[in-house]
């Protein structure tokens, strides 16, 4: 069990951010943080997790027995950490120029998680562009890397707008060159 949490952990550490859905601050010329919003689908998984929690340990106090108990204590905490880590958990990603430090950060409640490592003095920030279909259509995922880096991801949906000026934005912070992908029929 502890090693699938911390699976979860680093995936949501390493995740890549929304730039149109978080927060962004630049307090000094030399920092910017983006902090992760809670977004409804958030939400709504972890009250998808916690209703068959809540029916399992409903039924077991209503039909004692050993069978019911086996499944409510296999199934009710692996729920209720889903629950709580994707409605509950923020995950934040701080680069400082100044210190070159880049830092990952993943807030649960009041307990939180960092990772630090130091940032390349050279390096590019890469703006790429990809189709993801679904049942019922697409759209088109503009991400955003600091390379090199672990973790430093951002992305978008249907916005190369504020992919642009974001990947824009990174690169006369660090100074990097900034590698534009995108095919221009994509840059809409």
């Amino acid at each position: 069990m502890p090693s699938l949490i911390t699976r979860f952990r680093n995936e949501l550490l390493n995740t890549e951010l929304d730039v149109k859905s978080c927060d962004i601050n630049q307090e000094h010329d030399g920092s910017i943080t983006v902090t992760a919003s809670t977004k409804p689908v958030h939400v709504v998984v972890a009250i998808f997790c916690t209703l068959p929690c809540l029916y399992f340990l409903g039924f077991v106090i209503r039909n004692p027995g050993i069978v019911y108990l086996t499944v409510a204590l296999a199934f009710c905490p692996v729920l209720a950490m889903v629950a709580l880590l994707v409605g509950c958990a923020t995950p934040c990603k701080s680069i400082d120029r100044n210190r070159r430090l880049a830092t990952r950060s993943l807030r649960f409640f009041s307990h939180v998680t960092r990772v630090t490592e130091p940032l390349a003095s050279q390096g590019t920030i890469t703006l790429t562009w990809e189709w993801r279909m679904f049942n019922s259509g697409g759209y088109s995922l503009y991400t955003i890397k600091v390379c090199p880096g672990t973790g430093l991801v951002f992305s978008t949906t249907n916005d190369y707008k504020t992919a642009r000026a974001f990947a824009e934005r990174l690169a006369a912070l660090l100074s990097f060159l900034l590698e534009d992908s995108v095919p221009q029929r994509n840059r809409f």
